[in-house]
């Protein structure tokens, strides 16, 4: 039985997923929510940002980018941006964009990420 088929089973019996499960719980409700926003790319480049004091018009003017493009791609725009994009914006940040393809068995997961995790650690 595959994921989709699983899943299938699961709604005909009425039986809730692991993230509904989660989101009946309030606290844990908001505990998701605040890590989806840190996880948000708008949001980690907003963090870069403030940690090297950088605005956006500098940030504007690094990239040769108008101020008005930079503030719509830090509102929420960035999410359908191009990746050469983010990765020009990350570079103007001192930052490297990672994209991460990883398989969903579990133990391959575990091997990419670990292998992916030395190779960054060890890059110099």
């Amino acid at each position: 039985m595959d994921a989709a088929e699983a899943r299938k089973q699961r709604q005909a019996a009425k039986q809730r997923s692991l993230s509904q499960r989660l989101r009946a719980d309030a606290a844990m409700a908001r505990e998701i929510d605040a890590r989806r926003e840190e996880l948000r790319l708008e949001q980690q480049f907003l963090d870069a940002m403030h940690a090297q004091h950088i605005t956006g018009a500098e940030l504007a003017r690094r990239t040769k980018a108008k101020p008005a493009s930079i503030s719509r791609d830090l509102a929420g725009g960035l999410s359908a941006a191009k990746l050469g994009r983010v990765r020009r914006l990350a570079d103007a940040i001192g930052c490297d964009v990672i994209t991460l393809l990883v398989p969903r068995d579990p133990n391959a997961r575990k091997r990419a990420i670990s292998t992916l995790s030395h190779r960054l650690i060890d890059r110099d």
